[in-house]
C-alpha cells in the first residue's frame, strides 16, 4: 500500500454497524479481492488496482425506547428535533431513529 496520492482513486466512509464491528472488518479484509491494512480497532484500509479505501466504523448505538418513554407523558411533547448523523455519511441511522421512536412511542 502506497501514499494516497499515488491511487487514481480514494475514498473516505464512515459507518455505524448493528453488529460487531470487528467481525464486519475481518469479512472485509479476508475478501481476496482487496489487499487489507486494519490500523487500529476501528480503521480499514482496503486497496486494489488503483483505488484505496479508508473506512472507518464505529458500533452504532442503542437506545433503550423504555427510558424514553418515560419523559414522554412529563414534558407535554409537540415537536420533536433529532440531530445526528446523516443517512448519507451512516447508511441505516434514519430507519434505526424511526425504529426507535415508534417503539418510544407505542411503550408509553
Amino acid at each position: 500500500m502506497g501514499h494516497v496520492n499515488a491511487y487514481p482513486i480514494f475514498r473516505e466512509f464512515s459507518c455505524a454497524a448493528r453488529m460487531n464491528l470487528e467481525a464486519a472488518f475481518d469479512a472485509l479484509a479476508l475478501d481476496p479481492r482487496w489487499t487489507a491494512r486494519r490500523t487500529n480497532d476501528s480503521t480499514l484500509l482496503l486497496d486494489r488496482a488503483g483505488v484505496l479505501i479508508a473506512t472507518r466504523g464505529q458500533r452504532m448505538a442503542r437506545i433503550d425506547p423504555r427510558y424514553l418513554a418515560r419523559f414522554r407523558p412529563r414534558l407535554d411533547v409537540r415537536t420533536l428535533n433529532v440531530a445526528g448523523r446523516r443517512e448519507s455519511s451512516t447508511p441505516g441511522i434514519s430507519a434505526y431513529a424511526k425504529e426507535t421512536l415508534d417503539r418510544c412511542l407505542r411503550t408509553s
